[in-house]
């Protein structure tokens, strides 16, 4: 199955409100960025610092409270060490699947989830 269909399958039949995207349904992405991505996602606002997008807020709480995970497993930032913020100039499109917003919280997704969280999934697990 391509990516398109694998993310229309995995939104359709997830247990949770989310958006689900293929990355190679945008083709090139200028620098690579996932904010890139998900500025057309619903209630996904986006931080930017010097023109690129740089944190994710969704529902109108600050991107210091909305938990960004690759397959699950959350991401930490080397740039910002006394808060949870994910920088996205970090992270490339290039080694994606898919992008998954989840706008409701289930069961395993980390306590502060309250308004969303986004998960990478990447092509490989190599």
């Amino acid at each position: 199955m391509d990516g398109a269909a694998i993310a229309i399958n995995e939104q359709r039949f997830a247990p949770n409100i989310k958006n689900v995207i293929a990355a190679d349904e945008f083709g090139p992405v200028a620098d690579g960025n996932i904010g890139e991505l998900l500025k057309f996602v619903p209630g996904v606002t986006l931080d930017y610092i010097d023109g690129a997008p740089m944190g994710i807020s969704m529902s109108g709480v600050p991107a210091d409270n909305v938990p960004v995970m690759m397959d699950g497993f959350n991401l930490a930032s080397a740039q910002n060490a006394t808060n949870r913020k994910v920088e996205l100039v970090n992270i490339s499109t290039s080694t994606l699947s898919r992008i998954e917003v989840s706008y409701t919280p289930t069961p395993e997704s980390p306590g502060m989830a309250l308004a969303g969280s986004v998960n990478l999934v990447p092509r490989s697990a190599f």
